[in-house]
């Protein structure tokens, strides 16, 4: 069962934003978790492939610096059920101090039932994605942190259909029961457009390196040929875009994303 949960954290020290870095979200995820099962961060770590999860700072935005006493908010989503059952009392433990560069941090609380989308939370069995979804020919995908993807050891910051709708397809087929079409990967590759991309270029720092990203919105059409039941499946990714993120270095913060409704264009 797909999970977006909100881990709030409030500093103790000064802390500059410039340091929070991809890389120190990441550290600080993991950090968490060796708290309660070192065994379980350092396979989870180690692991080849595709990871389980997603992160993002949400309330990191403009601003230069925080101060002792304000809250740091991190989104985390999990694909795996069992990673949920041993990361739920983890993240419970309000008594939890760590350190992200320099600032030390009390993780206080997490939700874990809220089901507003608008607050970046929620929860759905695989089942209620795969039932609930929309049979629209016309998608409106949100990338609210900075997204890119990777090719060929270069960065593509650009919302190219096959890259976008692919990378859902790749992680639905990783981590959920329920199969897709089998032409659905050549859909995907091939009867998708996009139009009207409202998109800037946002850089995005993972602790060593920048790495060249776009944030903002953009439609997608499927073309009118394509089988009402694998439009759905089109939308299904869709939906399930707000769990899995998109592209490269979701892991650090990079690719949160969400379907809108088409008057946000």
């Amino acid at each position: 069962m797909p999970i977006a949960t909100v881990l709030h954290s409030i500093l103790s020290e000064d802390l500059d934003a410039s340091k929070i870095s991809g890389e120190a979200l990441h550290g600080l995820f993991f950090a968490i978790l060796a708290q309660k099962d070192k065994r379980l961060a350092w396979q989870l770590h180690k692991a080849a492939g595709t990871k389980p999860f997603t992160l993002a700072f949400l309330n990191r935005g403009k601003k230069s610096k925080f101060k002792p006493g304000e809250e740091l908010r991190m989104r985390v989503t999990l694909l795996d059920d069992s990673l949920f059952m041993k990361l739920a009392d983890a993240f419970m433990n309000p008594q939890m101090e760590l350190e992200l560069q320099n600032a030390r941090i009390i993780p206080t609380m997490i939700n874990l039932s809220a089901t507003d989308r608008g607050l970046w939370t929620g929860q759905q069995k695989w089942e209620e994605i795969y039932d609930s979804a929309g049979e629209g020919i016309e998608i409106v995908l949100q990338f609210v942190t900075p997204t890119t993807f990777r090719q060929r050891d270069m960065d593509v910051p650009l919302p190219i259909p096959k890259l976008v709708f692919g990378s859902y397809l790749k992680r639905w087929k990783e981590f959920s029961p329920i199969p897709l079409h089998p032409d659905l990967q050549t859909v995907v590759e091939e009867r998708i457009a996009v139009f009207e991309p409202h998109i800037k270029p946002a850089p995005f720092f993972t602790g060593k390196v920048w790495v060249h990203g776009f944030i903002g919105r953009s439609r997608f059409k499927i073309m009118d040929d394509v089988s009402p039941e694998l439009v759905k499946q089109i939308n299904i990714l869709a939906d399930f875009a707000f769990y899995s993120g998109t592209g490269y270095k979701t892991t650090y913060g990079m690719g949160m994303t969400r379907k809108l409704k088409i008057f946000y264009i």
